[in-house]
Protein backbone atom coordinates (compact mmCIF):
# COMPACT_ATOMS: atom_id res chain seq x y z
CA UNK A 1 0.00 0.00 0.00
CA UNK A 2 2.61 2.73 1.07
CA UNK A 3 4.18 2.16 -2.40
CA UNK A 4 0.88 2.84 -4.16
CA UNK A 5 0.20 6.12 -2.24
CA UNK A 6 3.75 7.37 -3.22
CA UNK A 7 3.11 6.87 -6.85
CA UNK A 8 -0.50 8.76 -6.21
CA UNK A 9 1.56 11.31 -4.33
CA UNK A 10 3.96 11.54 -6.78
CA UNK A 11 1.18 12.05 -9.55
CA UNK A 12 -0.76 14.61 -7.39
CA UNK A 13 2.04 16.67 -7.62
CA UNK A 14 3.07 16.50 -10.93
CA UNK A 15 -0.52 17.21 -11.96
CA UNK A 16 -0.41 20.22 -9.95
CA UNK A 17 2.39 21.13 -11.01
CA UNK A 18 1.62 21.10 -14.65
CA UNK A 19 -1.32 23.21 -14.11
CA UNK A 20 0.23 25.89 -12.36
CA UNK A 21 2.42 26.46 -15.46
CA UNK A 22 -0.16 26.20 -17.72
CA UNK A 23 -1.96 29.10 -15.45
CA UNK A 24 1.33 30.73 -15.31
CA UNK A 25 2.30 30.56 -19.17
CA UNK A 26 -1.52 32.03 -20.06
CA UNK A 27 -0.99 34.62 -17.36
CA UNK A 28 2.11 35.73 -19.61
CA UNK A 29 0.39 35.30 -22.66
CA UNK A 30 -2.82 37.60 -22.10
CA UNK A 31 -0.57 40.42 -20.19
CA UNK A 32 1.86 40.26 -23.03
CA UNK A 33 -0.97 40.08 -25.83
CA UNK A 34 -2.65 42.95 -23.47
CA UNK A 35 0.79 45.09 -23.92
CA UNK A 36 0.88 44.46 -27.90
CA UNK A 37 3.20 41.90 -28.38
CA UNK A 38 1.90 39.17 -31.09
CA UNK A 39 2.19 36.39 -29.08
CA UNK A 40 1.09 34.36 -31.55
CA UNK A 41 3.21 36.00 -34.25
CA UNK A 42 6.34 35.37 -32.53
CA UNK A 43 5.66 31.82 -31.91
CA UNK A 44 4.85 31.26 -35.21
CA UNK A 45 8.19 32.72 -36.81
CA UNK A 46 10.11 30.66 -34.38
CA UNK A 47 8.18 27.67 -35.82
CA UNK A 48 8.71 28.40 -39.31
CA UNK A 49 11.16 31.56 -39.93
CA UNK A 50 10.39 32.16 -43.37
CA UNK A 51 6.37 32.19 -43.43
CA UNK A 52 6.72 35.77 -43.60
CA UNK A 53 8.25 35.74 -46.86
CA UNK A 54 6.33 33.21 -48.30
CA UNK A 55 3.06 34.95 -47.63
CA UNK A 56 4.75 38.28 -48.86
CA UNK A 57 5.87 36.64 -52.27
CA UNK A 58 2.00 34.62 -52.74
CA UNK A 59 0.80 38.03 -52.11
CA UNK A 60 2.83 39.95 -54.46
CA UNK A 61 2.86 40.03 -58.48
CA UNK A 62 5.10 40.11 -61.54
CA UNK A 63 3.72 43.55 -62.78
CA UNK A 64 5.12 43.02 -66.25
CA UNK A 65 2.63 39.81 -66.40
CA UNK A 66 -0.05 40.72 -64.56
CA UNK A 67 -1.71 42.05 -61.32
CA UNK A 68 -2.57 38.90 -60.14
CA UNK A 69 -1.15 37.49 -56.71
CA UNK A 70 1.71 34.93 -57.67
CA UNK A 71 0.05 32.69 -54.98
CA UNK A 72 -3.09 32.50 -56.28
CA UNK A 73 -2.02 32.38 -60.42
CA UNK A 74 0.75 29.77 -59.38
CA UNK A 75 -2.05 27.62 -57.10
CA UNK A 76 -4.48 27.55 -59.14
CA UNK A 77 -2.90 26.25 -62.35
CA UNK A 78 -0.58 23.99 -60.82
CA UNK A 79 -1.41 21.20 -58.32
CA UNK A 80 0.73 20.30 -55.32
CA UNK A 81 1.70 23.61 -54.96
CA UNK A 82 4.69 24.04 -52.32
CA UNK A 83 5.89 27.20 -50.79
CA UNK A 84 9.20 26.95 -49.04
CA UNK A 85 11.65 29.65 -47.67
CA UNK A 86 15.51 29.08 -47.90
CA UNK A 87 18.89 31.24 -47.30
CA UNK A 88 22.09 30.74 -48.97
CA UNK A 89 25.13 32.85 -48.49
CA UNK A 90 23.61 35.27 -46.54
CA UNK A 91 20.39 35.53 -49.32
CA UNK A 92 16.95 34.69 -49.01
CA UNK A 93 14.95 32.72 -51.41
CA UNK A 94 11.27 31.72 -51.42
CA UNK A 95 10.51 28.74 -53.73
CA UNK A 96 7.58 27.30 -55.74
CA UNK A 97 6.98 24.08 -57.06
CA UNK A 98 3.97 22.41 -58.33
CA UNK A 99 3.00 20.06 -61.05
CA UNK A 100 0.65 21.47 -64.52
CA UNK A 101 -1.75 19.10 -65.97
CA UNK A 102 -3.54 20.26 -69.44
CA UNK A 103 -4.57 18.35 -72.90
CA UNK A 104 -1.45 19.66 -74.35
CA UNK A 105 1.30 19.17 -72.09
CA UNK A 106 2.17 18.10 -67.88
CA UNK A 107 5.44 19.80 -66.52
CA UNK A 108 6.96 20.02 -62.71
CA UNK A 109 7.64 23.85 -62.17
CA UNK A 110 9.73 25.41 -59.88
CA UNK A 111 10.81 28.85 -59.30
CA UNK A 112 12.92 31.11 -57.20
CA UNK A 113 12.54 33.92 -56.14
CA UNK A 114 15.78 36.27 -54.33
CA UNK A 115 14.57 38.43 -51.49
CA UNK A 116 16.22 42.05 -52.15
CA UNK A 117 17.87 44.23 -49.57
CA UNK A 118 15.31 46.96 -50.75
CA UNK A 119 12.27 45.11 -50.03
CA UNK A 120 11.61 43.67 -53.49
CA UNK A 121 12.63 40.43 -55.52
CA UNK A 122 13.54 39.10 -58.54
CA UNK A 123 12.97 35.74 -60.84
CA UNK A 124 16.21 34.06 -60.00
CA UNK A 125 15.39 31.02 -61.54
CA UNK A 126 12.69 29.18 -63.49
CA UNK A 127 12.95 25.10 -64.01
CA UNK A 128 10.90 22.83 -66.41
CA UNK A 129 11.10 19.43 -65.48
CA UNK A 130 14.63 20.04 -63.57
CA UNK A 131 15.81 21.80 -66.57
CA UNK A 132 17.12 25.53 -66.30
CA UNK A 133 15.58 27.92 -68.41
CA UNK A 134 17.49 30.82 -69.95
CA UNK A 135 16.78 34.18 -69.39
CA UNK A 136 14.72 34.71 -72.75
CA UNK A 137 13.03 31.34 -72.04
CA UNK A 138 12.06 32.01 -68.82
CA UNK A 139 10.43 35.31 -69.89
CA UNK A 140 8.36 33.57 -72.34
CA UNK A 141 7.30 30.75 -70.54
CA UNK A 142 6.21 33.22 -67.56
CA UNK A 143 4.15 35.32 -70.10
CA UNK A 144 2.90 31.91 -71.46
CA UNK A 145 1.98 30.97 -67.83
CA UNK A 146 -0.02 34.29 -67.13
CA UNK A 147 -1.76 34.33 -70.05
CA UNK A 148 -2.73 30.60 -69.67
CA UNK A 149 -4.07 31.61 -66.12
CA UNK A 150 -6.08 34.88 -67.82
CA UNK A 151 -7.29 32.35 -70.47
CA UNK A 152 -8.71 29.56 -68.33
CA UNK A 153 -10.12 32.11 -65.65
CA UNK A 154 -11.95 33.53 -68.66
CA UNK A 155 -13.59 30.43 -69.84
CA UNK A 156 -14.04 29.61 -66.51
CA UNK A 157 -16.50 32.98 -66.19
CA UNK A 158 -18.09 32.43 -69.29
CA UNK A 159 -19.42 28.86 -68.34
CA UNK A 160 -20.00 29.70 -65.08
CA UNK A 161 -22.36 32.92 -66.35
CA UNK A 162 -24.03 30.34 -69.00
Amino acid sequence: MGAGKKILNGMNKFYSFMTSLGIIVLAVWFIASWMGVDVQGKIEEAVEPGKKYVEAIKASSLQQYSTEPLGEVLEYLHSEPKWTFSESNGKKFVEFSGLYYSEMENYELQLKFELLDNGTFEVSYVAVDGFLLGNMEAVMFLRKTFNDYDTIRQATSQINNS
